[in-house]
């Protein structure tokens, strides 16, 4: 494998979620930080893209720390992994795929002692990201599934970023990408 394939989209579209979340936990378990934070979420699908599920590992402490986060589109149940020839495409939509590394930053720290939250951290970073396209195809009325759709797929650099607020026994990690122009909100437990 050259070093370019591992930018990719198609590496992605290959390797197992297990294999993504190892990576994830090996380069950003972060041996520097006090505590981490681990977090998982669910984005619903909408117009133009399809569901997708989050998670992340961030390094937190009282100056700062990095962080590695995932989003992963889902293919829908009736999706067939190759270019239809044939029918009317329809229901068009991308299917997002996202890395970031970068930087937390606390804003305010474990020591401030708030009502409400333990502490509440901000994150900056950079990444990789893609949105494959699918379309449903009908042939003569009759439903063919789900089909990729070439002419929507993209790739470049996005920007991530969000805020993570913690409670005595969990986070609520609210977070952008300007790439597949997305929000989502994890919830997430500390690890020591």
């Amino acid at each position: 494998m050259k070093t370019t394939d591992f930018l990719s989209p198609q590496f992605f579209k290959r390797q197992p979620i297990q294999k993504l979340f190892f990576l994830l936990l090996c380069i950003s378990s972060n041996a520097y930080a006090e505590q981490n934070f681990v977090d998982i979420g669910y984005t619903p699908s909408n117009s133009s893209l399809t569901e997708s599920i989050n998670f992340g590992v961030y390094g937190l402490k009282e100056n700062n720390s990095l962080y590695m986060n995932f989003n992963l589109g889902l293919k829908p149940n009736n999706y067939v992994d190759s270019i239809s020839y044939y029918g009317t495409a329809s229901d068009i939509k991308q299917t997002p795929l996202s890395i970031n590394i970068g930087r937390t930053f606390p804003i305010v720290p474990d020591s401030a002692k708030l009502p409400i939250y333990k502490s509440i951290h901000s994150y900056l970073g950079v990444g990789y990201a893609s949105l494959s396209g699918i379309a449903r195809y009908t042939y003569y009325g009759t439903d063919r599934g789900y089909y990729n759709y070439t002419s929507k797929d993209k790739s470049g650099l996005n920007l991530n970023g969000g805020l993570i607020f913690l409670f005595n026994s969990f986070g609520l990690n609210v977070g952008v990408n300007s790439f597949t122009k997305s929000a989502y909100v994890n919830i997430g437990i500390m690890v020591d």
